[in-house]
């Protein structure tokens, strides 16, 4: 039978603690052709161009397959935005087993809602536009297949 401390040197051996993990030797996250210590520090939700491109390049994820159900695969995308900040609010009565494209409005964290300080009234925005100078929107056009099936594809667009 191992000792405890044998066991610990063992698995510290083989999971490769002591090894540098900020360069070569890291496993690869992210892009191929792209530079994982920048892949992994990138901030998305200060909305730069870059930075939207990145979340646009995840929402192409959503294209690559048709859905059964596709009002489930925007409520998944809904609950990956919101990890970078990104709100949507989904209609109920919109089902994207439909044929169109419709335009969800973005916030970002929420947006802010509170006293503008100017007028003593209260004010609300999203975030993005005092950032931007425009307003963000989440395109969504879903195509019904043959096979019974909803294609989607997801993109964010300035409104």
């Amino acid at each position: 039978m191992r000792k405890f401390k044998e066991l610990r040197k063992t698995i510290s051996e083989a999971s490769g603690a002591g090894i540098d993990m900020s360069g070569v030797n890291r496993p690869r996250v992210g892009p191929m052709d792209s530079d994982n210590g920048v892949d992994f520090n990138q901030n998305l939700s200060q909305l730069n161009p870059a930075e939207v491109d990145r979340i646009n390049l995840f929402l192409g994820a959503i294209s690559a397959k048709p859905y059964l159900d596709p009002n489930q695969a925007i409520k998944e995308a809904q609950s990956k935005l919101s990890t970078v900040g990104l709100q949507f609010t989904l209609n109920n009565r919109d089902d994207l087993r439909k044929s169109g494209e419709r335009v969800y409005p973005l916030s970002l964290f929420g947006g802010s809602f509170g006293f503008d300080g100017k007028t003593y009234g209260t004010s609300s925005d999203d975030n993005i536009e005092r950032r931007l100078g425009h307003k963000l929107g989440l395109m969504v056009s879903s195509i019904p297949t043959s096979t019974g099936m909803t294609a989607l594809k997801a993109e964010i667009v300035p409104m």
